[in-house]
């Protein structure tokens, strides 16, 4: 049997690069914590490796150079919330198996439907942490338990990383490539926002020494949007143009003519018709290209995920970057031309 944590337990959904990242750190930091993954099969094969994560720490180091130690660093004792047991009904859940905090990490598309597929196993006011590419994935989660017949009212918390990680060869192994940040708010509709130590989920993300803080929620928007920013940028390029983040601005014109430049005005127009941004300044068209600039100057040995799916020939997170962007635009009479032409690229 499953190893069954019954205090301060974190549970993740969507065990890929970033949810190990922070399962493995967590785990470091002596907190209980539950891997959810997809299928029994990947659930199965975690389980005879011992059930645990390896992180390899390569970040200030030039990987095609060969700068690296070669030395992963492994945390076990994870419990493992099987495939086989979900989907089931209410009635048959112990109370040992409620989830009382859970991390979000999956593709953004996704999110919705594995809450949807652990639903049960959810307490009647669990804490649940979205730390996802993208944007507009709140407020399908806050419709989700709005729907009628729902009986469970989460505490919503939003997160956002710099952080950057990427699988090894080796199944259950990552290299975390890029030491950034994280940040956190809460974003509980029609609920006080919380003091700093209100919750034990929060606190435990911070312990992670992973430069994780709490910020505002004014603060957050700030934050989430360039991300946004950013993203829109290097995700399309670099996958239509092929190449890892270092060389996304030296190909964008392999894409379309002066793609940067236009693409980062027309981010910054979208961004300054958003109301209750108090940092318009800081998204100029000048700021935004040079945010992009510089991560992927700081990421330049990167694939980004969008590239991996893309090259995969999988299904890519564009409708929540620039379809994102997209919509704001279609809100705020923004004619997003270029986000729609590269949404379009990506998926023919």
């Amino acid at each position: 049997m499953n190893k069954v944590y019954k205090t301060g337990q974190v549970h993740i959904l969507g065990a890929g690069s970033i949810g190990s990242l922070f399962g493995f750190h967590l785990r470091k930091a002596g907190v209980p914590v539950t891997l959810i993954f997809r299928n029994k099969e990947k659930s199965a094969r975690f389980k005879e490796w011992g059930s645990r994560v390896g992180i390899l720490d390569n970040y200030g180091k030039n990987q095609e150079a060969g700068e690296t130690e070669n030395i992963v660093e492994f945390e076990g004792g994870f419990g493992v919330l099987d495939a086989p047991e979900l989907g089931g009904t209410a009635s048959c859940v112990s109370e040992s198996n409620r989830i009382e905090k859970l991390l979000v990490t999956t593709k953004a598309f996704d999110a919705v439907a594995g809450i949807a597929r652990i639903y049960p196993y959810l307490s009647t006011n669990p804490e649940i942490m979205l730390l996802l590419n993208g944007m507009g994935v709140l407020e399908k989660v806050e419709t989700f338990f709005k729907n009628e017949g729902r009986e469970k009212y989460p505490r919503i918390y939003v997160g956002t990383t710099t952080h950057g990680c990427m699988p090894l060869q080796q199944e259950f192994s990552y290299s975390h490539t890029g030491f950034g940040s994280c940040h956190i708010s809460e974003y509980t509709t029609g609920h006080p926002q919380m003091e700093l130590g209100d919750s034990e989920f929060v606190a435990s993300m911070i312990s992670t020494g992973l430069n994780t803080g709490y910020v505002p929620k004014r603060t957050m928007d700030t934050l989430l949007l360039k991300k946004l920013a950013i993203n829109a940028i290097i995700n399309p390029v670099s996958a239509l143009a092929n190449c890892k983040n270092g060389l996304v601005f030296a190909k964008a014109d392999s894409v379309y003519p002066a793609l940067i430049p236009e693409l980062g005005a027309e981010i910054s127009r979208i961004i300054k018709r958003i109301p209750g941004i108090e940092t318009k300044d800081e998204f100029s068209a000048e700021n935004v290209i040079r945010y992009a600039f510089e991560t992927s100057q700081s990421t330049c040995n990167n694939d980004s995920s969008m590239k991996v799916d893309y090259d995969r020939g999988n299904r890519t997170e564009i409708d929540y970057i620039n379809g994102y962007f997209l919509k704001l635009g279609e809100e705020y009479g923004v004619d997003a031309k270029i986000n729609r032409m590269l949404c379009k690229l990506i998926k023919e």
